[in-house]
């Protein structure tokens, strides 16, 4: 009898590190199949067993009011932007181990713009006008010598950049400087498909796909760029932005091979799929986001239908759990005609918790939704709690096997991303439950002690060692969302309206009221 139940034992823990085809996989229904009780912690998972759900734990801090926090948070930010703005000022980022500079973004003096509505927001009027001179008497798109510089990244962080520091500001400078960048970035999108080439030289309108995506456009890059390209034609009151970005929206969703999911890699000539896997998490984040996003913007009903045809899949697909009670979601990659899983969860998926949340609080109160938002956002701060350093490595193995933990790290480096705090922010201003500010808190004081050195802050290489080391690095996005995320977070004066204006994926703000006499006068 007890060979018999090893025998079956080890059946099963084969079974679960097998490849699964998509075909065979559990098509997970959680309108059925999960309760939030009231009173209690419990949950049914998708094949009816009862079990213990693990919740976010929050630390005892040192007793801080909301204002001790916001105001150190403040802090947080002048360290960052002083230390680029004294030593690597109009360069894309300093290095801040050494106070050393970087341009890999072209050398469009990336943190400086990406920072722009940020600073304002956090008080730093000086630094601010300190920017706009700068802008004013260097920062030009026609030179000669930057090469050839990624669509998507400038459009979301200097494209974004300059439109947000405008709807902070207002400042006429940073609309003018943002149709001098939008009308040669549009350029790109001078292909077949629409769909923008990968990488511009601004100074000639010349566009390249990269080599490492085999000349494959990625979803992630050509579909994020609606918002900043439709907001600019609100404010300038000029179409053709709007128009290039949801004709390559539409284009993307007549490919889409499973209803609501779309392909990761795209023919740039047909705007086809090119490579069939399909993930929530990098080179597919981002363009999800914006369905909802754009929606909100531009009240278009199509993207709406896309948005819930895209979450109605995703819970239908992409839905899983760890051995011991963890929701994630998983990728799908196709071989041989069939989609197998993979259970790598990335950091970046960690914005879907904070998108879903969104959704709940302006479209639809669908509390299905927010109980998987809830779920997904446990186990992203987790992933952070679980660690020796208390940050979260940048993707995990999640576990499946009868045998094992929930995950194991993939990639222990940690960028100084935003998407958990990201999720943080949102779940908060949904639920007004303090504990999620707390995690938020708790991840901030990590970032204090293991990220902050002499000149910034920087990444970590492997967040499961100790004494850590840095990558120094510190990416525009961490001014940018990381630190703005936290600052809304603690902002008990909102200078943000969630219900009613949008942040970027690169959370730069767009504001209702800039927006919505253009859409409610032009509707798609």
């Amino acid at each position: 009898m007890i060979l018999k139940s090893l025998f079956f034992l080890c059946i099963l823990i084969l079974l679960s590190n097998a490849e699964t085809p998509y075909r065979d996989i559990y098509q997970f229904n959680p309108k059925s199949s999960i309760y939030e009780l009231q009173n209690h912690q419990f949950e049914f998972d998708p094949f009816g067993h009862l079990r213990f759900r693990r919740i976010v734990n929050t630390k005892e801090h040192t007793i801080k009011t909301q204002k001790e926090k916001y105001e150190q948070i403040v802090r947080a930010i002048k360290h960052a932007y002083k230390n680029y703005e004294r030593y690597a000022f109009g360069h894309d980022e300093i290095k801040p181990i050494n106070a050393e500079h970087s341009n890999q973004w072209g050398a469009y003096a990336a943190t400086l713009v990406d920072s722009l509505d940020t600073i304002y927001l956090a008080g730093m009027h000086d630094e601010f006008e300190h920017a706009l001179y700068y802008i004013k008497h260097y920062l030009k798109f026609d030179e000669v010598g930057h090469g050839k510089v990624s669509f998507f990244e400038t459009t979301i962080r200097v494209l974004g950049g300059l439109l947000g520091g405008y709807s902070v500001s207002k400042h006429p400078l940073l609309i003018q400087k943002a149709v001098e960048l939008a009308d040669r970035l549009i350029l790109a999108c001078n292909t077949p498909s629409n769909l923008p080439y990968h990488a511009i030289d601004l100074s000639t309108g010349e566009g390249v796909n990269a080599a490492w995506t085999g000349n494959a456009s990625i979803l992630s890059e050509v579909g994020s760029f609606s918002l900043e390209f439709s907001y600019l034609s609100a404010i300038t009151n000029d179409p053709k932005y709007k128009n290039v970005a949801e004709k390559v929206i539409h284009t993307i969703h007549k490919q889409n091979l499973i209803p609501g999911l779309y392909a990761l890699r795209l023919n740039l000539t047909t705007g086809g799929p090119s490579l069939y896997d399909i993930s929530f998490g990098g080179l597919g984040d981002s363009f999800y986001e914006y369905l909802l996003k754009y929606y909100l913007m531009s009240s278009n009903a199509s993207f709406l239908s896309y948005y819930n045809g895209a979450i109605e899949a995703m819970q239908k697909y992409l839905l899983e759990y760890t051995t011991f009670d963890l929701m994630y979601l998983k990728n799908l990659v196709r071989k041989q005609q069939k989609f197998y899983v993979d259970s790598s969860f990335e950091h970046l998926t960690c914005f879907v918790p904070g998108l879903l949340t969104l959704g709940y609080m302006r479209v639809n109160e669908d509390p299905t939704l927010l109980i998987i938002a809830k779920e997904l956002l446990n186990t992203c701060v987790l992933t952070y709690q679980e660690s020796p350093t208390g940050l979260a490595p940048d993707r995990s193995k999640m576990i499946n096997s009868l045998t094992a933990n929930d995950f194991v790290s993939q990639d222990g480096r940690y960028f100084l991303r935003p998407e958990t705090i990201e999720s943080l922010y949102y779940m908060y201003q949904a639920t007004k439950d303090e504990r999620w500010r707390e995690a938020a808190w708790t991840i901030f004081e990590k970032i204090e002690e293991h990220c902050r050195v002499a000149y910034g802050y920087s990444g970590i290489v492997d967040v499961y060692k100790i004494p850590v080391e840095h990558d120094n690095a510190m990416p525009s996005f961490f001014i940018a969302e990381t630190l703005k995320y936290l600052l809304l977070l603690f902002d008990d004066n909102a200078s943000f309206d969630v219900h009613n204006d949008i942040l970027t994926t690169e959370a730069h703000i767009l504001k209702k009221s800039l927006f919505e006499p253009y859409f409610s006068q032009n509707k798609s």
